[in-house]
């Protein structure tokens, strides 16, 4: 039995950390006008797989917007219930902009619901972003989804030099 008293017990849930708003904001230091970004958007209901039934929706309109200049994609992969993207934004636009913008879009479009944000890290160099992009790849093996990366077929990716799509399989 515990020795504290009984209005001092908290239960799970309140014990949990209130998750902080992040400012998507770079530095003052950083020129994030070649900044490529890891970025992972959640669905706002994580479980039911929400996002896969839009999975062809979501990688059009990603490459339109890529296709368009709204946005440098290398990389695209949507999961059951997130999407992880390795992106740049056009000197001068706004990575939470763009990132706002395709949400809404898809909101409107497909009725999608994400949670509010996204997450973003800023890839510091060649080495990182070999991470990140097997990072993304390797996450539905990761999950039990498929033996290889591979045999996964919601995902799109763009030569980082070129801009030209790359074939997946």
């Amino acid at each position: 039995m515990s020795d504290l008293p009984c209005h001092s017990r908290q239960t799970t849930a309140e014990k949990r950390p209130e998750r902080k708003t992040l400012a998507h904001v770079p530095p003052f230091s950083v020129n994030a006008s070649y900044a490529i970004w890891f970025v992972t958007i959640c669905a706002a209901q994580r479980d039911g797989g929400p996002l896969l039934p839009y999975a062809a929706a979501i990688l059009e309109s990603a490459r339109y917007r890529h296709e368009h200049g709204l946005w440098f994609l290398t990389l695209l992969l949507v999961m059951p219930d997130h999407v992880h993207m390795l992106v740049a934004v056009p000197p001068g636009q706004d990575l939470s902009r763009a990132i706002g913008d395709w949400k809404h879009y898809l909101s409107c479009q497909c009725g999608i619901k994400f949670q509010p944000n996204f997450f973003d890290v800023r890839i510091r160099d060649d080495a990182h972003y070999a991470e990140k992009w097997a990072y993304v790849v390797r996450n539905p093996v990761s999950r039990g989804l498929v033996k290889t990366p591979r045999e996964w077929p919601h995902v799109i990716a763009f030569d980082r030099v070129t801009g030209k799509e790359l074939p997946h399989r």
